[in-house]
This record gives C-alpha cells, sequence and structure tokens, in this order.
C-alpha cells in the first residue's frame, strides 16, 4: 500500500495486504457519474505491490467517469458475516 492510504479500521497493512492476495471476489467500485449520481460496479481485480488493479472497457461508463473525475470509492468484501 502506498502512504496515501489512512488506516481508519482494526487492520494492519499486513493483514490487508493478505486479505487481497487470498481475495477471489469482485471489487465494488464506486464513481460519480456525468450528472452527479454515484455508480457502482463490481470488477475483477488483481493485488501486486500494494496497487489493485481492475479491468474495464474503455468505452464503459466507470472508464469514462473516472477520465472526467478519478475520484472514486471502492470495496472489497465477503458477503457473508465476519
Amino acid at each position: 500500500m502506498t502512504s496515501a492510504v489512512k488506516l481508519s479500521g482494526p487492520w494492519s497493512i499486513q493483514a490487508i495486504e493478505t486479505f487481497l492476495a487470498a481475495s477471489i471476489i469482485p471489487v465494488r467500485l464506486s464513481v460519480l457519474g456525468s450528472e452527479g449520481a454515484p455508480i457502482v460496479a463490481s470488477h475483477w481485480f488483481i493485488h501486486e505491490n500494494g496497487v489493485i488493479r481492475c479491468a474495464t472497457q474503455q468505452g464503459s461508463v466507470i472508464y469514462k467517469c473516472l477520465q472526467s473525475n478519478i475520484k472514486c470509492g471502492f470495496e472489497v468484501s465477503p458477503d457473508n458475516a465476519p
């Protein structure tokens, strides 16, 4: 993870890295649409060297939104309770 990440939960960076390396679930990526409404889409991802990389089509709505505004939110979370 980069130094720009501010931890606010109970997990250490090492715990986060371990979780992401073992995860076979999609990331939920959230962006602001052109009219200001949030858009959430699931994407498969890989985690390497502290970076989460997602794949999408260049013509997709998510891609176009990120071209206009790089700010986004994401969640990598299994659907069952801890």
